[in-house]
């Protein structure tokens, strides 16, 4: 069989069929919007970051708007739609942003997506300030009914889950922005920012943040700072718990999971620091 021929026939085979466990499952298709990530993609479709990674042959997190993704579906070439947007012309309430929030946050209290709550809005970044008016789901003609803050989690939950949002945002040098990408310094002052701690962006600096933590006593939300280079700490990382610490990583291009058990971070860890 020539080999044109047959390099057809697997790509239209892995477009109809993921092999999981022995069994197999019918996939679909779905077209990456502006502000999609990964791991919101696969919440969406009711499934893991990890699934889809293996199932569209990714071998980065990273993804950008107009790429089509496998999704696994129950009928080949279909998808369950995302989360419907409220009608701008009604269905909707005021919430007034208040200190520390980010628009993650937000969405996650009153049942949609920060993607969804950027287009409800209008808005062409993330970034929003106390004292701002946003149109939210509830009742028509009266301010929404505000939900207990965090839904009962910790601030320390409640970040953390941010911070997995955003896996999969392109690295940038000197970025600080899930809009336009980060880099390790600036992942970790976005994120703690989002939750009203103002850290400068770099990373040596913010290992004089918070208190010093020894790493037989590492909790979820510390900070892990790392040397690299031979030049003193140049990166820096939130643990996550389980050995696993989360990042923008420069050599993987995208924000990423890692394990401080792997020898290379192991060998390179300076210190951790807990500011929560």
């Amino acid at each position: 069989m020539p080999t044109g021929v047959r390099a057809l026939i697997l790509s239209v085979a892995l477009a109809l069929f993921l092999v999981v466990g022995g069994g197999v499952a019918l996939a679909a298709t779905y077209v990456v919007q502006p502000g999609d990530c990964l791991w919101d993609i696969a919440q969406r479709y009711g499934t893991t970051w990890q699934t889809l990674v293996k199932l569209n042959g990714l071998t980065c997190t990273t993804i950008y708007p107009g790429q089509q993704l496998m999704i696994p579906g129950g009928d080949a070439g279909w998808a369950p739609a995302p989360a419907i947007l409220p009608s701008r012309g009604g269905g909707t309430s005021t919430y007034v942003v208040q200190p520390g929030d980010c628009l993650w946050d937000i969405a996650q209290r009153f049942g949609i997506t920060w993607q969804t709550l950027m287009e409800l809005n209008g808005l062409t970044s993330t970034t929003i300030y106390a004292g701002q008016t946003l149109r939210v789901p509830g009742s028509e003609g009266g301010p929404a009914p505000v939900p207990s803050r965090g839904g009962g989690r910790t601030v320390i939950e409640r970040l953390l889950n941010y911070a997995t949002s955003l896996l999969g945002t392109p690295y940038r040098w000197a970025g600080e922005s899930p809009d336009t990408g980060f880099d390790c310094s600036g992942f970790v002052k976005h994120v703690f920012g989002c939750f009203g701690i103002d850290l400068p962006h770099r990373a040596d600096l913010q290992s004089y943040y918070g208190t010093p933590v020894s790493p037989d006593a590492l909790q979820p939300g510390d900070l892990l700072f790392f040397n690299t280079e031979g030049d003193g700490i140049d990166h820096v990382g939130i643990y996550l718990g389980n050995g696993r610490f989360i990042h923008a990583s420069s050599s993987r291009g995208c924000v990423r999971y890692n394990s401080i058990y792997e020898s290379y971070w192991s060998n390179h860890l300076v210190t951790a620091r807990r500011l929560l």
